[in-house]
């Protein structure tokens, strides 16, 4: 690989004349609500194929001074052939909303909080009043008091009342010493630790001080140093979080005590009362139940929910949970399919539901480093394209490692580019997507060590897969799971999904073009062939799809 071959190694086609041609199918969901509300599998009906051919670009190439290495800007774009009309109209599983509904199943206590301290059905000035006049302390202070913010707020429904927590819980379950119950906190204290910016103009104008509740990274610090404290038992983390949260301003007395019962409550409110409480035992309950909650409230806010014996002629609402998981999935969610043309679903389309949760205040739960795109394939095929650092050896003093990898993303392990909000501003941030850093190796099946014999290995590192492999033989046998690399549902799996888990075959029905029946066959394989001289690899056929994981037909009863 030098500056004078660059039209044979950094294009494609480039002088090589070698075309990439890429086959795109999609299975087109067709009977979403018998699958929700009826228990019936997903009847997955396969499109005709989609016809594109890949060009690469290895441009700004960078040679080191010894010129074993090179660095350059990877840029990849498509042209449909074949007479392909990409605006032929799909329906396929809606990502985006999934996408949330995946990110709430392992939703962490920084997200749950931020659901139930300032939702539209539960004012942060009544929870502030609940700590001061009601819950807290067993002796009120003097004047009117807010029985519960129930009896304030009719459409409430699923705040935990602190005073039963004060009485009950704490001594039950926590401790039953007398010096906690018998604290007092004021109000002037609880209304600043819930302090927020009321009609906030947009949703970049939020509360940005460090001990407002209402900030997602001051409830990520203040569970960060409380589970710090549970597993050491250091009084030093109640310390900072009676610093960072006023109790040492407001106080003369009792700092850590005080400091103990703020962590105690705050933790309740997400361990019992939103994840153990839910149905189904996870914790996508708590932000899925706030979307249920505002579009009930849209339409029943007239009326009074408390005659709901007398109005629904029966006691337990259980028989209404099929019209509460309408409402989620085909109001909130706007379908668990989403039509849209096969050329938005492969390069890229605006979600209206992630929109939606991008712009909200983050007062209220919203997340400005929430991407709006959504696209079934690989990053980097976004419209428009972007390019991506990339570096490689060019084989100068070893033949064996021409067009090995050594760095991606300028890491020499795999990383991608994830927005991070911490609270206060949105940056962007390389992470590795695994619990540990995997090293790159191989090359990117466009040339490798040449000649080979039949009984050598071959290294290729597969971007798009955001991991490498060895490949026995040449045969690439995997279903890898990148549902937390993308944030969703999605995995990579041969043709016709072959060889998946078989629990998974069970749950869904497959037919082709024709409408008949589809199963996995050996014309399924994912495969490499390798032209055994120069190593050049002219086929390579690896499937990635939009799936629901193995639980979601059980996952999605449990909505509610």
């Amino acid at each position: 690989m030098t500056s004078k071959t660059h039209s044979q190694w950094g294009m494609i086609p480039g002088d090589t004349k070698m075309e990439i041609e890429r086959q795109f199918t999609f299975y087109n969901f067709e009977n979403p609500e018998d699958f929700v509300f009826r228990g019936k599998k997903p009847h997955l009906q396969e499109s005709k194929k989609f016809y594109f051919q890949e060009f690469q670009e290895f441009n700004n190439p960078q040679f080191s001074e010894d010129q074993t290495k090179v660095d350059f800007d990877y840029y990849q774009y498509f042209h449909a052939i074949k007479q392909t009309n990409a605006q032929e109209i799909q329906n396929c599983v809606n990502l985006g909303p999934l996408s949330f509904w995946y990110q709430l199943k392992l939703a962490s206590e920084t997200q749950i909080g931020i659901q139930g301290n300032d939702t539209l059905d539960n004012n942060s000035y009544y929870a502030a009043l609940q700590w001061s006049q009601q819950g807290i302390s067993n002796n009120p202070p003097i004047g009117d008091k807010i029985e519960s913010i129930t009896s304030t707020n009719t459409t409430t429904i699923g705040f935990p009342e602190i005073s039963f927590f004060l009485q009950k819980y704490l001594p039950n379950h926590i401790s039953n010493d007398t010096k906690y119950q018998n604290l007092k906190f004021t109000n002037e204290w609880a209304e600043k630790i819930m302090e927020y910016i009321e009609n906030p103009v947009n949703y970049t104008i939020f509360i940005k001080t460090n001990y407002s509740l209402l900030n997602q990274g001051n409830l990520k610090i203040l569970y960060s140093w409380g589970k710090q404290f549970e597993q050491t038992q250091n009084e030093t983390y109640l310390q900072l979080i009676a610093d960072r949260f006023l109790i040492s301003e407001y106080y003369q007395d009792q700092i850590i005590d005080r400091a103990f019962v703020f962590w105690k409550y705050c933790i309740y409110i997400v361990n019992e009362f939103a994840e153990m409480r839910s149905k189904g035992g996870n914790q996508a309950y708590a932000g899925l139940g706030g979307i249920g909650r505002t579009k009930i409230q849209q339409i029943f806010l007239d009326e009074n929910i408390s005659q709901f014996k007398d109005f629904y002629m029966f006691q337990e609402p259980a028989q209404v949970l099929d019209y509460i998981r309408y409402m989620v999935i085909f109001t909130g969610f706007g379908g668990l399919t989403i039509k849209n043309t096969a050329y938005n679903y492969l390069f890229g389309y605006e979600d209206p539901f992630l929109i939606n949760l991008k712009y909200q205040n983050p007062q209220q739960g919203g997340d400005p480093s929430i991407s709006l795109i959504v696209n079934y394939n690989d990053l980097n095929m976004s419209d428009p394209t972007q390019a991506q650092k990339q570096g490689m050896y060019t084989g100068k003093e070893n033949i064996k490692q021409v067009r090995q990898y050594y760095q991606i993303n300028q890491f020499p392990y795999v990383t991608i580019n994830k927005q991070i909000f911490d609270g206060f501003q949105v940056s962007n941030q390389l992470v590795s997507p695994w619990d540990e850093n995997i090293q790159i190796q191989g090359t990117d099946a466009g040339a490798n060590e040449p000649d080979l014999d039949e009984d050598s290995n071959l290294n290729i590192f597969i971007n798009t897969l955001y991991q490498g492999g060895q490949l026995y033989n040449y045969d690439y046998n995997n279903t890898l799971n990148l549902t937390s690399i993308l944030s969703g549902p999605i995995f990579n799996t041969k043709t016709h999904m072959l060889n998946i888990d078989p629990d998974m075959t069970q749950f869904i029905d497959v037919y082709n073009t024709d409408g008949n029946p589809q199963y996995p066959s050996n014309w399924d394989q994912t495969f490499i062939l390798v032209e055994p001289i120069t190593v050049m690899i002219p086929f390579f056929y690896v499937h990635r799809s939009g799936n629901l994981t193995e639980d979601a037909p059980f996952q999605l009863q449990y909505i509610f």
